[in-house]
């Protein structure tokens, strides 16, 4: 626009998503203090960690949002998925040494 002030920028309008709605959840949460060597801290509300099968790790992103029927279920497939697939990385593992 001709009539805006050098510098001034228009802000424009973006909805919520359930993503940014998750990430405002947790950002508003307590912080977490981690140090090595201390026992574990369980980041329950994160979901559960997926091994991809090229062995890195990812989590699922709309955990927050599931039910608890939903949750349940993909602990269930992940939990077994997760065994198969750490279990061929290391046959991988162990035949390249």
């Amino acid at each position: 626009m001709d009539d805006e002030q050098p510098g001034h920028q228009e802000r424009l309008a973006i909805e919520a998503t359930a993503a940014s709605a998750a990430t405002d959840a947790l950002a508003g949460a307590a912080a977490r203090e981690i140090a090595v060597g201390q026992p574990a801290v369980a980041l329950d509300e994160l979901g559960p960690v997926i091994v991809n099968e090229d062995g890195t790790m990812s989590r699922i992103s709309n955990w927050d949002i599931m039910s608890e029927m939903e949750r349940k279920n993909v602990m269930r497939i992940v939990g077994k998925r997760n065994q198969q697939r750490l279990e061929r990385l290391r046959l991988q593992a162990a035949g390249q040494q």
